[in-house]
């Protein structure tokens, strides 16, 4: 490999997979490697995942990554990872020792604290004295206490069941004998040799635990568990800059990291929304719809939640992102029950089907997230007829997630007071289904850019890695590397032709609500 080049390091620890790659100073890149994510299932809603084994195929991974382009850790001039959020450890503060597993985004054990929380008078009085305080001062942060409500997919709901659940965990709290962290903390302690117990803006903006208005750990949470999380939370650094030493023994020589941030917001700088307004989608495990609004956090009325987009030196900027848990899952689904073999049959298949013949698919695995906020609603057909179809069956699906997020853009739309761009930048496997990029394009009159690169998120951290080092003077420069994409145009006439099915899909929507409620 030639000394004149800038090696920069990016990793990415996704919900399926950590892959690494190395890039140049000219975004070449000279590497790739992969490693699975591996889960454990201990009981009904439970994943989960070994810190141990995650951290030993982390370092295990870059090594390969190392020796594939025969490079050095010296020779590694930047270092960044994104990583999956709102996952949480728990772990000894004297000896590092883990004291629970990871408990994953996924994990819904915790739905009936989320319930118990939901119906309590103390979230009653909480709503009703954040609408009081948002009358009188009209300040965003009140309007988020006025409209919070527990969801299963946040950190601090997860905290709060390992602490019910486990009073041993309750005493190590107050004794101050434990450290919380999401997996970036958890990274950065073990990169560090136990020196460092820090997370980023972006991660720690996503554990329901940290209020983005005041930038600081809540307060809020510790009404329900009866303790303040301020002691045991990791402190705060910024996305890129020049953070951190990794430890000279974990790879042979001392290397610079220069940028930690959560994966949907690495995937959004990785697509270069770096102006209030601009979008960015990433569409892979779940769907995080992700909307540049600048330097003021958003205070949703419908569920949309405000995140820290990055923070790098002085420059804070925030996201207003809008999620749906299920897009991956309603393709893996249906090639599961053998609607296609391989993906690449997908749009071949939906071209043979013609009309869905009056039938509606509602894509609720898991309950759905704003606008409708019902994590009791349930997926399903309506409509089936005797003369129904595989093909049928399979482009009714991708139908209701173009439905489903056309739902979510119109909120988005509707609620943010930023220039909304008419451009979308996506990325994610879900994205390369054609017939969803166009109808998705048709429904939201904005054009669809698809990136036709992978891996947004990694790319994202690579060039936050990069600017922190000092590799790149800005995003400017960064933005000279856009990568290509394919555009798909809005078409007038399939959204005419959709919106009488779109009405008819929200009926069936509506009877999928409250399913399982109890």
């Amino acid at each position: 490999m030639s000394a004149h080049h800038q090696y920069i390091l990016g990793v990415d620890v996704g919900s399926t997979t950590i892959k690494a790659k190395i890039y140049d100073e000219n975004v070449n890149e000279y590497a790739t490697g992969v490693a699975k994510v591996s889960y454990l299932h201990p009981e009904v809603g439970g994943v989960e995942i070994e810190p141990i084994a995650l951290w030993d195929s982390f370092v295990q991974l870059i090594k390969d990554t190392l020796n594939k382009c025969e490079l050095k850790a010296s020779d590694i001039k930047a270092f960044g990872f994104c990583c999956q959020r709102s996952t949480l450890l728990l772990w000894k503060r004297s000896t590092g020792e883990p004291l629970t597993n990871f408990i994953s985004w996924q994990d819904t054990r915790c739905s009936g604290v989320v319930d118990n929380i939901n119906h309590s008078w103390t979230l009653k009085v909480a709503n009703i004295l954040g609408s009081v305080l948002y009358f009188f001062l009209r300040q965003a942060r009140f309007l988020i206490l006025k409209l919070y409500i527990a969801q299963c997919n946040q950190l601090a709901m997860k905290l709060i069941w390992l602490i019910r659940t486990r009073p041993d965990l309750a005493d190590e709290i107050r004794n101050g004998n434990l450290l919380f962290g999401t997996i970036d903390s958890w990274l950065i302690w073990k990169l560090t040799k136990g020196a460092i117990h820090a997370t980023d803006y972006t991660n720690a903006s996503s554990t329901a635990c940290y209020d983005l208005f005041v930038l600081q750990w809540s307060s809020f949470v510790a009404l329900f568990f009866g303790s303040s999380i301020t002691d045991i939370a990791p402190e705060l650094c910024d996305t890129s800059g020049d953070l951190y030493e990794v430890h000279e023994d974990i790879f042979g020589s001392n290397i610079s990291l220069n940028a930690v941030v959560g994966d949907c917001q690495a995937a959004s700088f990785g697509l270069c929304c770096f102006n209030p307004g601009q979008v960015g989608c990433t569409l892979g495990t779940g769907c995080f719809f992700e909307i540049n609004t600048g330097r003021h956090p958003h205070a949703s009325i419908a569920g949309l939640y405000p995140q820290i987009g990055c923070k790098i030196k002085d420059e804070l900027s925030y996201v207003c992102e809008g999620s749906i848990t299920s897009m991956a899952i309603c393709i893996e689904w249906a090639k599961k029950i053998e609607l296609f073999n391989d993906v690449s049959e997908i749009s071949s298949i939906v071209k043979t089907a013609g009309d869905t013949d009056g039938l509606y698919f509602v894509p609720g695995f898991g309950g759905f997230r704003a606008p409708y906020t019902d994590p009791d609603a349930c997926a399903g057909f309506i409509g089936v007829k005797r003369t129904t179809t595989k093909a049928h069956m399979l482009k009714a699906i991708l139908e209701g997630m173009a439905f489903i997020f056309y739902d979510l853009y119109k909120v988005a739309l509707d609620e943010t007071n930023v220039p909304f761009s008419s451009i979308i930048r996506v990325c994610g496997g879900v994205s390369s289904n054609d017939f969803l990029m166009e109808l998705i394009s048709s429904l939201t009159e904005c054009c669809i850019e698809r990136s036709l690169e992978n891996d947004m998120s990694l790319l994202g951290a690579v060039y936050l890695a990069g600017l922190g080092a000092g590799i790149w003077k800005d995003k400017a420069e960064i933005e000279s590397f856009s990568k290509e994409t394919r555009t798909f145009r809005p078409d007038k006439n399939q959204k005419e032709f959709y919106l009488p099915k779109y009405g008819m899909w929200r009926k069936a929507l509506k009877r999928c609500m409250h399913w399982y409620q109890q």
